[in-house]
């Protein structure tokens, strides 16, 4: 099942059938006229979450972007087919405006989304230095650390934004910032809520366009409906093209001075592929030796991190 943390819906701009509310303008400098209206949340305490309603007077479009904390109680539920509706109509019991919700269901497109899972785990030391040392391509992947509660691995790709990864305890960042507490004050069954999460990791990964949205969930089109009825398992995809899962070569020969001083560079260096190739590339003159030389310092970390690949191995298998 697909379920989403925030998403983006465009649809024909005559599904907004009211403002309750003033709308900010939308001007075009170009043309010198007035293109569109919307409203954001940004900067509204009585709304502590994500929610952008906009309309395109030119392209005749209507986007409704928000957060799955529309939900308010149900927010551990995520947005997917079933709950879509009553995020809707929780949206127009909100005063801002009247969306016509049976159209933009039957007509909408998912331009973005956060697919999302909350798994039980407990984000430890051990599992976040495992996820660290074992990224498959250690030359593409980023890694930064998500506000001291996670990590996130990033990959630019020219033309077509990021792939990334994000591993994180929801417990702390539903509490750490004064909009999320200000979110849990809006709730009835507040703890409840707060239980529900005290023991998960949230695993989500972000499709800012539709032709990744169209890749990664192997569909032709983002209709609303194709997006949620999607088969395929897009954060166990982008896990495993991230993390190393491959068979370790065996054929090493750990008794030998060569394999020992790549050891004594491995512990010097803490890992950091990195950092050593940086140094190894002023040895040798053609790229084909650097190749080499650190094809045998990946197949030797591997060799040393059974217990870590052990860890990826649980923490994939949460993802199945």
């Amino acid at each position: 099942m697909i379920r989403c943390d925030t998403i983006k819906i465009k649809s024909n701009y005559k599904y907004l059938l009211n403002k309750n509310i003033n709308f900010n303008i939308l001007f075009d400098s170009k043309k010198n006229n007035v293109n569109g209206e919307y409203y954001s949340s940004q900067g509204n305490n009585n709304i502590p979450f994500n929610l952008y309603i906009a309309t395109n007077y030119s392209k005749q479009t209507l986007t409704i972007e928000f957060s799955s904390k529309v939900l308010f109680d149900d927010y551990p539920k995520l947005i997917t087919a079933e709950t879509l509706p009553q995020c809707l109509y929780n949206l127009n019991d909100m005063g801002i405006c009247t969306i016509d919700i049976d159209g933009v269901l039957k007509t909408g497109c998912i331009t973005q989304a956060d697919i999302t899972t909350d798994v039980s785990l407990e984000l430890t030391d051990d599992i976040l230095t495992a996820l660290n040392n074992n990224v498959g391509n250690y030359r593409r992947f980023k890694w930064q650390h998500y506000d001291g509660k996670g990590i996130t691995f990033t990959k630019d790709i020219i033309g077509r934004g990021k792939e990334e990864i994000k591993f994180y305890n929801k417990r702390k960042e539903l509490s750490a910032t004064a909009q999320n507490r200000r979110f849990l004050d809006l709730l009835a069954n507040r703890e409840q809520v707060e239980n529900y999460f005290s023991d998960k990791t949230r695993i989500e990964i972000s499709l800012n366009t539709q032709s990744q949205i169209r890749n990664s969930l192997q569909i032709d089109n983002t209709y609303i409906p194709t997006f949620f009825a999607a088969g395929a398992n897009p954060i166990l995809a982008q896990f495993d093209r991230i993390f190393n899962n491959s068979t370790i070569d065996s054929s090493i020969d750990m008794d030998n001075y060569d394999t020992w001083a790549m050891s004594k560079i491995l512990e010097l260096y803490n890992g950091n592929l990195q950092l050593i190739e940086q140094d190894v590339r002023r040895l040798y003159k053609f790229r084909s030796g650097v190749n080499s030389r650190m094809a045998k310092f990946e197949q030797l970390k591997q060799m040393q991190q059974t217990p870590q690949r052990n860890i990826i191995q649980e923490v994939r298998k949460l993802l199945c």
